[in-house]
């Protein structure tokens, strides 16, 4: 669920809107650590769609895992 929202600030948002660096950001937003939100970053970059340049959808990275 939380793969698409982390995956458009990762894309779209600037260091001014989020206040800081988008861990430290998710950090908050989630109410954990730093390291768990590094963690939550890097799978949903892993497990979240992705956009190509000119915005067509692309599968996960991982795409067999994203689906279980």
């Amino acid at each position: 669920m939380e793969h698409p929202l982390i995956n458009q600030l990762a894309r779209e948002a600037t260091s001014e809107e989020l206040g800081g660096k988008l861990p430290h950001a998710v950090a908050e937003w989630t109410l954990t650590s730093r390291a768990e939100a590094v963690r939550r970053i890097r799978e949903a970059a892993d497990l979240g769609a992705r956009c190509g340049l000119t915005g067509e959808p692309l599968a996960p990275v991982l795409a067999a895992t994203a689906t279980r």
